[in-house]
């Protein structure tokens, strides 16, 4: 894994804020951690994209024409037979069906579309965000999603494993590279299974090492393990749409 994090492409720091320390970082966290998972779909190839979605949607275009990718957005006016709703979170699972539903739009994380063909769009949570059946069915109606039906789930951990297997299977630098960089991003904010312990966690105690860069060392490994809304927040930066 990166020992620092300024070393991974999809790492990002936040500026100061004058709101709840806990929901800034969460936010942006999301919208980082979802742009890395789209930027490496994009730029891989849309094989690797087909990979994911057969994975984690039971479908895919096929390779019949070019996936586009939208972050925030989807496309203005899709035509696709085939549509999906993709909610990812700490654990895969939909929430259970909710008859009080209110009106109203949301915003999508982010969608992958082919035309005339498929239209997968994404709900992302982190830490202990969970997928709300209000949010999905408000999705649902502006996508023309069928309700429950035409919804999916997925786990940050599964995708982790989901990227170390294609790290197997992939013979291409440039998405080796990508993989490996969203692998370490996963475990530098704490989105994997548990996956054994690195050196660093242990380098507080490493009377080798200037103090300091224990210290640096220290908080990086913590960053992971400590509970959503409690951390320092030195990871993300708004994502612009």
């Amino acid at each position: 894994m990166t020992e620092r994090p300024h070393h991974n492409v999809f790492h990002y720091y936040r500026g100061p804020s004058k709101t709840a320390e806990g929901d800034v970082y969460d936010q942006q966290l999301e919208d980082n951690v979802t742009k890395a998972l789209v930027n490496v779909l994009e730029l891989c190839g849309p094989a690797l994209t087909d990979s994911f979605l057969v994975r984690f949607t039971a479908d895919s275009a096929g390779g019949a024409t070019p996936y586009d990718f939208f972050l925030q957005r989807g496309p203005e006016e899709p035509s696709a037979p085939r549509r999906l709703l993709l909610g990812i979170a700490m654990e895969s699972g939909l929430p259970e069906h909710d008859a009080s539903v209110t009106e109203g739009e949301g915003r999508i994380d982010a969608g992958i579309y082919t035309s005339g063909a498929l239209l997968v769009v994404i709900e992302t949570k982190i830490g202990s965000g969970e997928l709300e059946y209000a949010q999905l069915a408000q999705h649902s109606k502006r996508w023309g999603v069928a309700e429950t039906e035409g919804w999916r789930s997925a786990s940050w951990p599964e995708i982790y494993e989901w990227v170390n297997e294609e790290l197997v299977r992939s013979q291409d630098a440039v998405t080796r590279f990508l993989l490996v960089q969203l692998r370490d991003l996963q475990r530098l904010v704490g989105l994997t299974p548990f996956v054994g312990f690195e050196a660093e966690d242990f380098a507080f105690f490493d009377p080798e090492r200037p103090k300091a860069e224990r210290r640096g060392a220290s908080r990086s490994s913590r960053l992971a393990s400590v509970p959503s809304g409690r951390r320092c927040g030195s990871c993300s930066t708004r994502m612009n749409s």
